[in-house]
């Protein structure tokens, strides 16, 4: 008889938070977004408000304003391809 082996492979798992702490003076300061997760050779897609787009794990917008405000939400895939997504609200 033949047999055949399978393998599954688990999806992503991601906690994403940001970073940010407001300045004294209430100038602009960065906001980093931090994925949080983990996996085997992951892949990121972030989207969030006024077009903000980005592939990196810790995306960061240098000069946060009211206006980056917003739902943030990050997508991560693996090499076996399974995807996981969550959002977070800034």
């Amino acid at each position: 008889p033949a047999f055949a082996t399978i393998s599954l492979s688990q999806p992503p798992s991601l906690n994403p938070q940001p970073q940010y702490s407001p300045a004294t003076d209430c100038s602009p300061k960065p906001l980093t977004l931090s994925a949080n997760a983990s996996g085997t050779g992951l892949s990121y897609v972030w989207s969030g408000p006024n077009g903000f787009a980005s592939q990196a794990a810790n995306p960061v917008i240098p000069a946060a304003s009211a206006a980056t405000n917003g739902s943030y939400t990050v997508q991560v895939s693996n090499i076996f391809g399974c995807s996981a997504s969550e959002s977070v609200i800034v």
